[in-house]
This record gives structure tokens, C-alpha cells and sequence, in this order.
């Protein structure tokens, strides 16, 4: 039985070995996505502050109620 499982967790070493190098890649590209948006978050606020201000006060409004609704 012992044998089996070692057997088992040999041959899945390598599909676990490939599904971390996918998923460092994979949050790689977030990583980017994310530092993307956010400088277009950044120019956006400095290009219109007071749209990006309703927009802000907007969605806290909107949080708030649903907060209190429960």
C-alpha cells in the first residue's frame, strides 16, 4: 500500500511541478494588469479630479446603503 502512494505522489510530482510554474506565470500577468490599471487609475484622477471625486463619494454612498441594509 506504502508502495502505491509512493508510486502516485512520484508520477504527480511533475504535473504539480508544472501547475506552480502556470500559476507564477499566471500572477505574473496579474501583477502587470494590475500596475497598468492603476496608473491609468492615477492619470485619470490627476486629468479630472472632480469626476474621479463623484465617482468616489458615488460608490461610497452606494457601499454604505448596501452595508446598512443589513
Amino acid at each position: 500500500m506504502i508502495d502505491r502512494l509512493q508510486e502516485l505522489g512520484t508520477a504527480a510530482l511533475p504535473a504539480y511541478e508544472e501547475l506552480g510554474e502556470k500559476a507564477q506565470i499566471y500572477a505574473a500577468a496579474a501583477r502587470e494588469q494590475l500596475a497598468n490599471g492603476r496608473v491609468k487609475v492615477q492619470d485619470y484622477i490627476n486629468e479630472q479630479p472632480g469626476r474621479a471625486l463623484g465617482i468616489a463619494f458615488g460608490l461610497g454612498v452606494f457601499m454604505g446603503w448596501l452595508i446598512k441594509r443589513r
